[in-house]
């Protein structure tokens, strides 16, 4: 009998993965996933102006105190 390979018994572990349906399945990551990056973009574009404005001022102000 041959030995299985790490191929062989990566897929092996990945159909007993995919066969078990308790606990969080697949889709809901993915899901989640999205949620969560829609989040942080959403919030990425509301927060973006106000925070280039603040880095914009302290760089400004930092600039006319003369500091190297």
């Amino acid at each position: 009998m041959r030995p299985m390979t790490f191929i062989h018994r990566s897929c092996r572990t990945l159909a007993a993965f995919l066969k078990r349906e308790d606990g969080v399945t697949t889709v809901e990551y993915a899901v989640l996933t999205a949620l969560i990056v829609v989040t942080c973009v959403a919030s990425m574009l509301a927060l973006g102006p106000a925070a280039g404005d603040t880095f914009r001022s302290t760089s400004t102000t930092v600039g006319t105190y003369g500091v190297p």
